[in-house]
């Protein structure tokens, strides 16, 4: 008689089988939630259009033959330029207001400063000495202690009245070797700088505007020569304290020599020289 032997597990194959059993219902479960998710996601932009489309619809829906407004792409720049023609109206204003306020402020200064200007420097104006302070600003020496409109004022007062240099330095509330510092290094540069002023006339200016005294005796005549001394301060240097010694003044002094054109009147420096030796 036959019969059919039973297959008995053993509990490594059983817990295998379970193993297997659960990884398949998880591939099962991960598998549908993998599909939903993907409908899920497949099915919102769809709903979006339908909603754009939806909104459309009722906006356009109250009138048949009326079509739907579109957004203006020139609003935002009507609306900056606007804004940019307010702005420029207020700085126009502003800029006339300043004008106003510098003008009032140089009739103030040229009414203060005019007259002093003109006695410590004599040049016409206030104005005069601002222009000449921009013109020679660069080649004026280096400020220092002083300003370089401190530094142009001292130059220009001693020009008008050479005064001394410790009055310079009391004024200035600088030493005495600066003084002479600035002096030596601003007057040759000053010079070079502003040589364009001075014009030498021509032949036919001058006979046209000689006297008729002069053009009966001395019509070749075109300049009267002259000198004068002025007196200087004692040179500490040894050699230019005795270039500059004179005899007849008893003084150490400055001679100038003085060309005098019959209808206007030059200066010619002969004996700057001695300044190289100070």
């Amino acid at each position: 008689m036959g019969y059919t032997a039973s297959h008995k597990l053993t509990p490594e194959g059983k817990k295998a089988r379970f193993a297997r059993v659960k990884k398949h219902g998880c591939q099962k479960e991960e598998d549908v939630r993998d599909a939903k998710q993907k409908a899920d996601a497949a099915s919102i932009p769809l709903d979006l259009s339908m909603s754009q489309l939806s909104g459309a619809d009722m906006e356009c829906e109250g009138d048949e033959d009326a079509s739907c407004p579109d957004t203006d792409i020139h609003d935002g720049c009507i609306s900056q330029v606007a804004k940019l023609r307010k702005e420029n109206k207020q700085t126009v204003t502003e800029l006339g207001r300043l004008q106003r306020e510098n003008e009032t402020l140089a009739n103030q200064c040229e009414r203060q400063f005019g007259e002093e200007t003109t006695f410590c420097t004599g040049l016409p104006s206030y104005a005069v000495f601002v222009w000449l302070l921009n013109y020679c600003t660069s080649v004026l020496p280096p400020p220092a202690s002083l300003s370089t409109g401190d530094i142009l004022l001292l130059i220009w007062m001693k020009l008008r009245l050479n005064l001394l240099y410790q009055d310079f330095s009391y004024r200035f509330n600088i030493s005495v070797g600066h003084v002479s510092d600035i002096l030596n290094n601003g007057l040759p540069a000053l010079a070079k700088h502003l040589n364009f002023f001075i014009q030498w006339p021509e032949k036919e200016q001058i006979l046209r505007n000689m006297p008729n005294v002069f053009l009966e005796t001395h019509s070749n005549c075109h300049v009267v020569i002259d000198c004068t001394d002025v007196f200087i301060e004692c040179p500490a240097n040894l050699t230019a304290r005795s270039a500059t010694w004179s005899n007849y003044k008893h003084h150490n002094t400055l001679t100038f020599s003085c060309l005098f054109p019959l209808w206007c009147c030059y200066f010619c420096v002969q004996s700057l020289w001695w300044q190289n030796f100070r």
